[in-house]
Protein backbone atom coordinates (compact mmCIF):
# COMPACT_ATOMS: atom_id res chain seq x y z
CA UNK A 1 0.00 0.00 0.00
CA UNK A 2 1.24 3.55 -0.47
CA UNK A 3 -0.28 7.03 0.45
CA UNK A 4 -0.30 9.92 -0.94
CA UNK A 5 0.47 11.65 2.72
CA UNK A 6 2.87 8.58 3.58
CA UNK A 7 4.80 6.39 1.29
CA UNK A 8 5.88 3.24 2.49
CA UNK A 9 7.12 -0.17 1.04
CA UNK A 10 3.29 -2.02 -0.55
CA UNK A 11 3.10 -4.79 1.90
CA UNK A 12 1.67 -8.04 0.34
CA UNK A 13 -2.14 -8.18 -0.24
CA UNK A 14 -4.31 -11.41 0.22
CA UNK A 15 -7.54 -9.44 0.25
CA UNK A 16 -9.04 -5.79 0.14
CA UNK A 17 -11.80 -4.39 2.27
CA UNK A 18 -13.78 -1.34 1.23
CA UNK A 19 -15.99 0.87 3.42
CA UNK A 20 -18.49 2.15 1.56
CA UNK A 21 -19.85 5.46 2.26
CA UNK A 22 -17.43 8.14 2.20
CA UNK A 23 -14.62 5.99 1.02
CA UNK A 24 -16.16 4.50 -2.30
CA UNK A 25 -19.24 6.80 -2.52
CA UNK A 26 -19.71 10.37 -1.76
CA UNK A 27 -20.85 11.04 1.70
CA UNK A 28 -22.47 14.63 0.94
CA UNK A 29 -25.27 12.08 -0.40
CA UNK A 30 -25.65 10.82 3.31
CA UNK A 31 -24.93 14.12 5.12
CA UNK A 32 -27.00 15.83 3.10
CA UNK A 33 -29.91 13.50 3.83
CA UNK A 34 -29.43 12.98 7.85
CA UNK A 35 -28.33 16.94 8.00
CA UNK A 36 -30.91 18.76 5.68
CA UNK A 37 -33.32 16.96 3.59
CA UNK A 38 -34.45 14.92 6.78
CA UNK A 39 -35.04 17.77 9.05
CA UNK A 40 -36.37 19.52 6.99
CA UNK A 41 -39.14 17.20 6.31
CA UNK A 42 -39.44 16.21 9.75
CA UNK A 43 -40.20 20.10 10.54
CA UNK A 44 -42.95 19.92 8.11
CA UNK A 45 -44.38 16.71 9.03
CA UNK A 46 -44.99 18.41 12.55
CA UNK A 47 -45.59 21.85 11.82
CA UNK A 48 -42.58 22.63 14.16
CA UNK A 49 -39.62 25.36 13.69
CA UNK A 50 -36.91 24.06 11.66
CA UNK A 51 -34.31 25.53 14.12
CA UNK A 52 -36.58 22.85 16.34
CA UNK A 53 -36.44 20.49 14.17
CA UNK A 54 -32.59 20.46 13.50
CA UNK A 55 -31.85 20.21 17.62
CA UNK A 56 -34.19 17.45 17.59
CA UNK A 57 -32.82 14.89 15.13
CA UNK A 58 -29.10 16.10 15.81
CA UNK A 59 -29.78 15.29 19.62
CA UNK A 60 -31.30 11.82 18.66
CA UNK A 61 -28.78 10.50 15.99
CA UNK A 62 -26.23 11.53 18.69
CA UNK A 63 -27.64 9.02 21.09
CA UNK A 64 -26.62 5.89 19.41
CA UNK A 65 -24.02 7.29 17.04
CA UNK A 66 -21.07 4.36 16.91
CA UNK A 67 -23.90 1.87 17.05
CA UNK A 68 -25.71 -0.68 14.72
CA UNK A 69 -28.80 1.12 15.64
CA UNK A 70 -27.42 4.61 14.27
CA UNK A 71 -27.37 2.72 10.46
CA UNK A 72 -30.38 1.31 10.67
CA UNK A 73 -32.87 2.90 8.91
CA UNK A 74 -36.12 0.90 10.15
CA UNK A 75 -35.51 2.29 13.22
CA UNK A 76 -34.96 5.45 12.72
CA UNK A 77 -38.52 4.79 10.27
CA UNK A 78 -39.86 4.38 13.67
CA UNK A 79 -38.59 7.29 15.90
CA UNK A 80 -39.23 9.95 13.02
CA UNK A 81 -42.48 8.20 12.30
CA UNK A 82 -41.51 8.45 8.61
CA UNK A 83 -40.18 5.90 5.86
CA UNK A 84 -36.35 7.22 5.71
CA UNK A 85 -36.14 4.26 2.93
CA UNK A 86 -38.34 6.33 0.71
CA UNK A 87 -37.56 9.68 1.27
CA UNK A 88 -33.60 8.39 0.74
CA UNK A 89 -35.00 7.35 -2.64
CA UNK A 90 -35.93 10.55 -3.20
CA UNK A 91 -32.36 11.80 -2.96
CA UNK A 92 -30.77 9.12 -4.41
CA UNK A 93 -30.05 11.37 -8.32
CA UNK A 94 -27.11 12.35 -5.87
CA UNK A 95 -25.62 8.94 -5.02
CA UNK A 96 -22.25 9.07 -6.75
CA UNK A 97 -18.80 7.74 -6.63
CA UNK A 98 -15.67 9.54 -4.95
CA UNK A 99 -13.21 10.73 -7.88
CA UNK A 100 -10.89 7.51 -8.66
CA UNK A 101 -13.30 4.85 -6.92
CA UNK A 102 -14.73 3.07 -9.90
CA UNK A 103 -10.87 3.31 -11.62
CA UNK A 104 -9.96 1.56 -8.63
CA UNK A 105 -12.43 -0.93 -8.63
CA UNK A 106 -11.56 -1.40 -12.04
CA UNK A 107 -8.40 -2.13 -11.30
CA UNK A 108 -8.96 -4.43 -8.49
CA UNK A 109 -11.20 -6.31 -10.77
CA UNK A 110 -8.63 -6.71 -13.75
CA UNK A 111 -6.21 -8.02 -11.08
CA UNK A 112 -8.22 -10.92 -9.55
CA UNK A 113 -7.62 -9.38 -6.67
CA UNK A 114 -9.80 -10.74 -3.49
CA UNK A 115 -12.39 -7.24 -2.94
CA UNK A 116 -14.89 -7.66 -0.26
CA UNK A 117 -17.36 -4.37 0.19
CA UNK A 118 -17.30 -4.22 4.12
CA UNK A 119 -20.01 -1.78 5.85
CA UNK A 120 -22.42 -0.49 8.28
CA UNK A 121 -24.98 0.53 6.04
CA UNK A 122 -28.25 -1.45 6.33
CA UNK A 123 -28.85 -3.99 3.61
CA UNK A 124 -31.71 -2.27 2.21
CA UNK A 125 -29.74 1.10 1.59
CA UNK A 126 -27.45 -0.77 0.40
CA UNK A 127 -29.83 -1.86 -2.46
CA UNK A 128 -30.99 1.17 -2.70
CA UNK A 129 -27.31 2.53 -3.51
CA UNK A 130 -26.73 -0.86 -6.07
CA UNK A 131 -29.85 0.29 -8.05
CA UNK A 132 -28.53 3.83 -8.46
CA UNK A 133 -25.23 3.06 -9.19
CA UNK A 134 -26.03 0.51 -11.80
CA UNK A 135 -27.94 3.19 -13.71
CA UNK A 136 -24.37 4.94 -14.01
CA UNK A 137 -21.93 2.59 -14.88
CA UNK A 138 -20.69 -1.17 -14.37
CA UNK A 139 -22.82 -2.93 -12.10
CA UNK A 140 -21.38 -1.80 -8.71
CA UNK A 141 -21.59 -5.65 -7.21
CA UNK A 142 -19.82 -6.66 -10.13
CA UNK A 143 -16.76 -5.31 -8.52
CA UNK A 144 -17.11 -7.85 -4.81
CA UNK A 145 -16.39 -11.14 -4.15
CA UNK A 146 -18.43 -10.28 -1.19
CA UNK A 147 -21.04 -7.66 -0.04
CA UNK A 148 -21.21 -7.65 4.00
CA UNK A 149 -23.27 -5.35 6.10
CA UNK A 150 -22.76 -5.21 9.64
CA UNK A 151 -26.24 -5.84 10.30
CA UNK A 152 -25.42 -9.33 9.10
CA UNK A 153 -23.67 -10.13 12.15
CA UNK A 154 -25.72 -8.13 14.92
CA UNK A 155 -22.29 -5.98 15.75
CA UNK A 156 -21.21 -2.22 13.91
CA UNK A 157 -17.33 -2.11 12.50
CA UNK A 158 -16.81 0.04 15.54
CA UNK A 159 -17.04 -2.96 17.57
CA UNK A 160 -14.17 -5.86 18.13
CA UNK A 161 -16.92 -8.43 17.43
CA UNK A 162 -17.73 -7.52 14.19
CA UNK A 163 -13.98 -8.04 12.65
CA UNK A 164 -14.05 -11.56 14.64
CA UNK A 165 -16.64 -12.54 12.72
CA UNK A 166 -15.98 -11.28 9.00
CA UNK A 167 -12.33 -13.01 9.71
CA UNK A 168 -14.96 -16.20 10.53
CA UNK A 169 -16.93 -15.84 8.17
CA UNK A 170 -14.16 -14.83 4.81
CA UNK A 171 -11.33 -16.83 6.61
CA UNK A 172 -8.52 -14.52 5.75
CA UNK A 173 -5.49 -13.55 7.43
CA UNK A 174 -5.98 -10.05 9.32
CA UNK A 175 -1.87 -9.09 8.24
CA UNK A 176 -2.09 -10.04 5.14
CA UNK A 177 -5.36 -7.80 4.66
CA UNK A 178 -5.97 -3.86 3.16
CA UNK A 179 -8.97 -2.45 4.96
CA UNK A 180 -9.87 1.40 3.92
CA UNK A 181 -12.29 3.47 5.77
CA UNK A 182 -13.47 7.00 6.61
CA UNK A 183 -14.58 6.56 10.02
CA UNK A 184 -11.41 6.76 12.29
CA UNK A 185 -13.01 5.10 15.16
CA UNK A 186 -13.62 2.02 12.87
CA UNK A 187 -9.94 1.94 11.50
CA UNK A 188 -8.40 2.18 14.92
CA UNK A 189 -10.78 -1.00 16.15
CA UNK A 190 -9.51 -3.10 12.78
CA UNK A 191 -5.62 -1.85 13.50
CA UNK A 192 -6.49 -2.98 17.01
CA UNK A 193 -7.78 -6.28 15.72
CA UNK A 194 -4.44 -6.89 13.45
CA UNK A 195 -5.90 -5.71 9.76
CA UNK A 196 -2.29 -5.17 8.80
CA UNK A 197 -3.07 -2.26 6.60
CA UNK A 198 -5.78 0.07 7.88
CA UNK A 199 -5.66 3.46 5.38
CA UNK A 200 -8.07 6.55 5.85
CA UNK A 201 -9.98 8.70 3.46
CA UNK A 202 -9.26 12.10 3.94
CA UNK A 203 -11.97 13.37 2.14
CA UNK A 204 -15.07 11.29 2.50
CA UNK A 205 -17.64 14.53 1.36
CA UNK A 206 -15.99 16.23 -1.81
CA UNK A 207 -17.41 19.16 -1.01
CA UNK A 208 -16.00 19.50 2.20
CA UNK A 209 -12.17 20.18 2.92
CA UNK A 210 -9.59 17.62 2.87
CA UNK A 211 -8.93 16.55 6.50
CA UNK A 212 -5.53 16.14 8.14
CA UNK A 213 -4.90 12.13 9.39
CA UNK A 214 -2.93 12.02 12.10
CA UNK A 215 -2.81 8.37 13.02
CA UNK A 216 -3.28 6.50 10.13
CA UNK A 217 -1.71 6.67 6.18
CA UNK A 218 -4.23 8.72 4.78
CA UNK A 219 -5.57 8.89 0.76
CA UNK A 220 -8.13 11.34 -0.72
CA UNK A 221 -8.62 9.46 -4.52
CA UNK A 222 -8.47 5.92 -4.19
CA UNK A 223 -5.99 5.71 -7.36
CA UNK A 224 -3.45 7.06 -5.08
CA UNK A 225 -3.16 3.45 -2.94
CA UNK A 226 -0.75 0.98 -4.68
CA UNK A 227 -2.05 -2.75 -3.74
CA UNK A 228 1.17 -5.33 -3.86
CA UNK A 229 0.10 -9.36 -4.24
Amino acid sequence: MLSTERQTQPAPTDIVLLDMDGTLLDLGYDDNFWNHFLPQAFAQGRDISLLAAYQYVERTLASVRGTLTWYDIHHWSRIFDMDILSLKAEYAGNIQYRPGSLEFLESLKSRGIRTVLATNAHPDLIDLKVSALNSQALPFTDFFDEILSSHFFGKPKESVDYWHAIQDTLAFEPSRALFVDDNLDVLKVAQAFGIGQCVAVSQPDISQPIREIDHFPSVTRLTDLVVAQ
